[in-house]
């Protein structure tokens, strides 16, 4: 995979209903490997659990595009992503 994206899973389904297991990797953020400082109290970027400011998720985060790989069977692998 990219060492710019955190993978946080994968399953193999059958996608295009060929037979065939599909491998799909799930990508939780685009951040690369620098480490991101969070962010300050009172910024307003953090939730609110029981009146308790907390980072609650990927807020500000860039998100990635989505990738789709068809498997050919024979060790190749085309990009369809935009298909």
């Amino acid at each position: 995979g990219d060492p710019a994206h955190w993978n946080t899973g994968c399953a193999f389904i059958d996608y295009d209903h060929d037979g065939r297991l599909d491998l799909f990797v799930a990508n939780y953020v685009d951040q690369g490997r620098d480490f991101r400082l969070l962010p300050r109290p009172g910024s307003g970027q953090f939730c609110q659990y029981k009146g308790i400011p907390m980072a609650c998720g990927p807020r500000g985060l860039g998100s990635g595009r989505n990738f789709l790989y068809h498997n050919h069977g024979d060790g190749a692998f085309t990009d369809v992503s935009e298909k």
